[in-house]
């Protein structure tokens, strides 16, 4: 019953995100974009991130960091948040991202609050798998918790 439990509530979780994921990658859709200028690029840790990295696979705990500014309707902004979603990866493939990137830009930011930008936008999949994957994980917690009472 525990374990059904838990499953329910990671699952209501991993639905929550992938609404709030799909809700920013739909607004994102209405972004216009801008020229940059690259102020500062390096590798950074995630928040929380192990930093220990695998043989296999690309991920890690890294992540690019570039600061950027640009400028919308006369006023000047920086910003540094690369994309709305976290994602860990090898110090060595962020570096070898960081050492591709130009020092100019294309923003996208939201023309109502032009401080909101970020250098990659998204699409709504990911979020979907996301809901999708805690629906199945929900039906399976509420099965698990109702089948251990019986």
């Amino acid at each position: 019953m525990v374990f059904g439990i838990a499953l329910l509530v990671i699952s209501i979780g991993a639905i929550a995100a992938g609404r709030g994921y799909t809700a920013t990658a739909r607004r994102m859709r209405s972004f216009a974009t801008t020229r940059g200028t690259v102020l500062e690029k390096r590798a950074i840790t995630v928040p929380g991130g192990d930093t220990r990295e695998g043989a296999l696979g690309s991920g890690g705990g890294y992540q690019p960091y570039v600061r950027y500014a640009y400028e919308v309707g006369g006023h000047a902004f920086e910003n540094d948040k690369v994309s709305y979603a976290l994602r860990g990866m090898k110090r060595s493939l962020v570096e070898d991202r960081l050492a591709a990137w130009p020092d100019v830009v294309q923003v996208h930011y939201d023309p109502a609050d032009p401080s909101v930008a970020y250098l990659q936008t998204h699409t709504a999949s990911t979020g979907r798998w996301f809901i999708i994957g805690g629906t199945i994980g929900a039906v399976l917690g509420v099965l698990i918790a109702v089948g251990s009472q019986l």
